[in-house]
């Protein structure tokens, strides 16, 4: 660039640098702006207050400034009197400051002298010395490696000592001393247990629940469920769900029983069950609500008084209709009494069955399903069966009417309905086809009247104590029974799960579920809510474990209040259905609850064989309510889970998940009926205090402390397997009965590569415990982990005995070592005794049935299975 434009461009550059605005035009602002005049073109122009809109002038004057409003600013701080006030203030401030620095400067000089040299005279030596020292160490870890690394790593050494002598202390504030090293003292626990059952709340609680009938989907169902959600958040469980499910279900309405001789109704009865006076006007008051409406989840659900008045002689899942013929007496209703009429050549074409809840066959001494009953009458014949209850249960009276669902949950448990159900109302195939009403003695009478010297003249054992001797009908008679059925059918009815947990603080993948039926078929004091008020009452007593204690347990535990158990167990199926993976893989114990307690004179225990060790052992730390001595004595033996009606079977033999029911019996009650209440539950003593209640609390307590708080899940794989060995020579046994040839070596051979697993588990466990003892109680890192695996294994034993497709006829069963078979075995041992019942279900159907190659199948099935599991444990 030219030497003369640059000087040029650096010159201008100076000049703007240098220059300053001209300043003098904004020192001099006017004291008023000038008035707004609006535009005279501008129409939407606003208006001024003051102004007048037609000459647009304005009509009030500005006001002018008063004196001082604004004020001036001084140059330099003079010029004024105010400002010569403000420098007097100034001075004598800045003279104060001064003499304060000067003291606070004196104090701090006297406190150095006095305090703080002697101190650092006294610190320098032993400063020289760490530094010295210091040095020293750098040196020696200099030697080992980096000091950095070396110095962090003694730290953590340090740190870590000092972590594990406080935890063994027990100065841990979380632990309140109740830690063993790694794991909670369970003597503790058990013994708070103790000293924590409540029978007084017990007794407020099963008083509550038998305020209300609660048939299931009705109003009184619905208050219910909502009091255990509220027990479950007041005792800071967390509630997982509130699941609202639809399922079919059918309620009492228009019914009806008439006799007629010839044309003329000589007998008739509406159908409802005859209660004392007090009973009857409390019934009365219920019956004035004629709709009650509540809301769940945004959704309206109606339960009227025609759904559930718990009066009406109805039985659900029963089928509508109205049929007229002539009456046969059939005992309960077995096959072997059904064989006993048509080898009597008692005609049941066109018949009226009637014939007694439960009984068992004589060939295996089960029960089975009434619906099965209804199902054998349909098949030869039959057009509708009138049920009276058993005369052997003494709690019965005159006018008891006693109702059980009908639905054959051995078919398929379940009445979740879809579309298709409320468009067609089509029936689920476990249902029965012909109408089943249940009837009193009283009104049972003047029908077997007409029986008299007709037909056959019935044995010894089909005797009625209300009637005289038993004859079983015939079609010769001028007698003949109306049954009228109009059932209010709800394809879509609303019913209602309750779930909380408890989340464990190891593996809270895991899980145990405890779950109890809600609903009932009136007040249902004994059965079920004997099981709901325990089910509350181990809710109580394990938030009071965690407040005493801060306690969790190492795996989680559910709370579940089913409903529709009456209704073929719809909640517990719908549950099982709805969260199959989930369960599948967390639930590695089921313990079920219903009638729970019904005596006190004896222990029921049926349970998967893999829990029995567990349950004996927690039965030994529990005092019979009645007798002197702990509560394994009070049971006579345990056997395998059999009943179809209860809950645990979706979780056997869907879930693959090992279960157990515990109960007190003994004596008779009127189950199913508007007599089994809380005043007669009092008033006969079935259990005075409570204490059975209080005894079976405690020991499922106890049961399931040790099932989720043992560092290692507690089955006991060896008697599993010597069980499974027992049941499948029984098995045997039936087969050669039945002239069939089953090989059985090829599952006995899985069997005892089950039980060497079992021995190894037992061996690992037994040097775990000892590596631990020896640790002072705290569990190393990496057997920490492979406890943890060990337990994943146990967890999925039964779960491999599941299988897709279920058992034959029957799919939905999927657990192919336990489950019920469709009929009891037939026929019984060279001693007299029944084989035996709830194992090897495929196996056992297809013996039954006569299909050797089947049996065969199922039979070759279940040592898959088998082989498929001991390879899972390496064996």
């Amino acid at each position: 660039m030219p030497n003369g434009l640059f000087a040029k461009l650096q010159l201008q550059h100076n000049s703007l640098a240098t220059a300053k605005p001209e300043m003098s035009g904004y020192n001099h602002l006017p004291l008023e702006p000038p008035p707004y005049v609006p535009d005279s073109d501008d129409e939407s122009a606003p208006l001024r207050s003051g102004t007048d809109t037609g000459t647009g002038t304005s009509t009030e004057t500005a006001r002018p400034f008063e004196p001082f409003e604004i004020e001036e600013p001084l140059a330099n701080g003079s010029g004024s009197r105010a400002g010569g006030l403000r420098d007097a203030t100034i001075n004598s401030t800045q003279e104060v400051f001064n003499r304060a620095g000067e003291a606070g400067q004196r104090f701090a000089d006297t406190f150095s002298s006095k305090v703080v040299m002697p101190i650092t005279n006294a610190l320098d030596p032993l400063c020289a010395a760490y530094r010295a020292l210091h040095v020293r160490f750098d040196q020696l870890v200099g030697k080992i490696g980096n000091p950095l690394i070396v110095k962090r790593l003694f730290y953590v050494i340090v740190v870590a000592s000092v972590v594990y002598v406080v935890t063994l202390s027990g100065l841990y504030p979380e632990s309140a001393g109740s830690y063993n090293g790694d794991f909670f003292d369970q003597q503790q626990l058990q013994q708070f247990v103790d000293d924590n059952v409540d029978v007084k709340r017990m007794e407020e609680n099963l008083q509550y629940f038998s305020s209300m009938p609660h048939v299931a989907g009705t109003a009184g169902d619905l208050t219910l469920a909502r009091y255990f959600e509220r027990i479950m958040k007041d005792a800071g469980v967390s509630v997982e769900e509130f699941s609202e499910f639809s399922s079919y279900a059918e309620y009492g309405a228009n019914q009806s029983l008439k006799l007629y001789k010839g044309n003329d109704v000589v007998f008739e009865s509406p159908l409802i069950e005859q209660t004392d006076e007090k009973k009857a006007q409390k019934e009365v008051k219920r019956a004035e609500k004629t709709e009650q409406t509540e809301s769940i989840s945004g959704t309206a659900q109606k339960a009227q008084t025609t759904d559930a008045d718990p009066l009406l002689s109805f039985n659900p899942g029963s089928c509508s209709g109205t049929s007229t013929g002539h009456l046969v007496y059939a005992n309960y209703g077995t096959r072997d009494d059904f064989k006993f009429l048509v080898e009597s050549q008692v005609d049941l074409t066109g018949s009226v069955v009637m014939m007694k809840y439960h009984g068992a066959d004589s060939a295996t001494g089960e029960s089975i399903q009434e619906g099965m009953k209804v199902n054998i009458a349909r098949g030869l014949g039959a057009i509708a069966v009138l049920f009276i209850s058993d005369p052997r249960n003494g709690a019965y009276t005159m006018d008891t009417v006693e109702r059980h669902g009908m639905d054959i949950s051995r078919v398929r448990p379940g009445n979740s309905a879809g579309q298709d159900m409320e468009d067609s109302m089509e029936r689920l195939d476990s249902l029965p086809e012909i109408p089943a009403v249940p009837i009193s003695w009283r009104e049972a009478v003047p029908l077997l009247k007409t029986l008299e010297s007709l037909g056959i003249q019935a044995p010894d054992s089909w005797k009625l104590n209300f009637a005289g001797e038993p004859w079983t009908g015939s079609k010769d008679t001028e007698y003949s029974v109306e049954v009228t059925l109009d059932p209010a059918k709800r394809p879509q009815k609303a019913m209602w799960n309750v779930i909380g947990k408890i989340k464990g603080r190891e593996q809270d993948e895991l899980a145990v579920v405890i779950g109890a039926q809600r609903d009932a078929v009136s007040e249902g004091t004994i059965y079920p809510n004997t099981g709901s008020t325990i089910l509350v009452e181990l809710i109580a007593l394990f938030a009071e474990l965690q407040h005493a204690f801060n306690w969790k347990p190492l795996r989680s535990i559910y709370f579940a209040s089913f409903d529709g158990t009456e209704y073929n167990l719809a909640g517990s199926t719908n549950l099982a259905s709805q969260k199959v993976h989930t369960l599948r893989r967390e639930a590695y114990a089921y313990i079920d609850l219903s009638d729970a307690v019904s005596g006190t004179s004896k222990l029921g225990v049926s349970a998967h064989p893999m829990l029995w060790s567990t349950i004996r052992k927690s039965l030994r730390l529990v005092q019979d309510p009645v007798h002197n001595r702990t509560l394994d004595g009070a049971v006579e033996g345990m056997e395998t889970l059999r009943d179809a009606s209860k809950n645990y079977i979706p979780f056997m033999s869907y879930l693959g998940v090992p279960s157990m029911e515990l109960r007190f019996y003994g004596d008779d009650y009127a189950k199913g009926s508007a007599q089994d209440s809380f005043e007669a539950f009092k008033s006969k003593n079935v259990d005075e205090g409570m204490e059975a209640h209080k005894a079976l609390s405690a020991a499922l307590a106890k049961i399931v402390l040790a099932l989720v708080e043992e560092p290692m899940i507690p089955f006991d794989i060896v008697e599993f397997a010597k069980a499974m060995d027992h049941y499948l020579r029984d098995l045997g046994d039936y087969a050669e009965a039945k002239k069939m040839k089953l090989d059985t070596s090829g599952v006995l051979k899985e069997l005892l590569r089950l039980k060497d697993a079992g021995r190894q588990y037992d061996s690992w466990l037994q040097a775990w415990q000892e590596i631990v003892t020896s640790s002072g109680g705290t569990e190393p890192t990496l057997l920490s982990v492979n406890r943890w695996t060990w337990n994943s294994k146990l967890s999925q034993i039964e779960k491999s005995m599941l299988a897709d497709p279920g058992v034959r006829g029957r799919e939905w069963y999927k657990n192919h070592a336990f489950g019920p078979q469709l009929w009891g075995p037939d026929g019984l041992r060279s001693d007299g005794s029944a084989y035996e019942w709830g194992t090897f279900p495929g196996v056992r159907d297809a013996i039954f049935e006569g299909d050797e190659e089947l049996a065969r199948v199922q039979l070759d099935h279940v040592r898959q299975l088998f082989d498929i599991l001991t390879r899972g444990f390496g064996t």
